[in-house]
């Protein structure tokens, strides 16, 4: 996060509240939460990161004369209504492009200019990409290296791959098993140095 305006923790959280009354019900139960430095405390943060799990529900087409639905996640259902708004924006990189994927969305608070980091996870990797999210990028590095020890390597988006056969394997329990699964002591957030 060098070269990034950093923000109080205590206006992050105003943001993080107000994104979260909103956000929160359109997310699988207990499949929403602040990663990141909010997330490890810091008094002191660059930008909010989110890792969330959608609801997937069935709506009316809006481009569908006969009224058929589809799937649609509401999570970007909202997104959209903010940006359309100008509650967000899209956040733009150094190179001047966007990333606003299916998986990572980066926005801009525009009331606050904090940055909003949306990192949607399914089922099976939300503990891991709430682990790799919530860092440190110290935290992340000793983890990365003790999946090598173990003939795997860790990805955020697919879980650990054994290095020789492919195979992947999820750690869907929590984030007290990724820990386990790679022989490191759990630590608390807070203390991911």
């Amino acid at each position: 996060m060098s070269g990034k305006i950093k923000h109080s923790r205590t206006e992050a959280l105003v943001v993080a509240r107000e994104l979260t009354a909103q956000l929160q019900s359109r997310c699988e139960p207990e499949r929403f939460i602040f990663a990141g430095s909010l997330r490890r405390l810091k008094a002191e943060v660059g930008d909010i990161e989110i890792v969330y799990v959608p609801r997937i529900e069935q709506q009316p087409d809006p481009s569908d004369l006969l009224g058929n639905r589809v799937l649609t996640n509401q999570v970007d259902v909202i997104l959209n209504q903010w940006l359309k708004s100008g509650v967000i924006s899209k956040r733009v990189g150094e190179k001047g492009g966007t990333a606003w994927g299916p998986s990572n969305k980066l926005a801009l608070h525009v009331g606050s200019g904090i940055g909003i980091d949306f990192f949607q996870a399914t089922q099976q990797t939300f503990w891991t990409l709430l682990v790799c999210r919530t860092g440190s990028a110290e935290m992340n590095t000793r983890i990365c290296n003790a999946a090598i020890a173990r003939g795997q390597t860790w990805n955020m988006y697919r879980g650990f791959e054994d290095r020789l056969t492919g195979d992947l394997l999820f750690v869907p329990e929590s984030e007290e098993a990724l820990f386990a699964h790679v022989r490191l002591p759990y630590l608390l957030p807070k203390d991911r140095f």
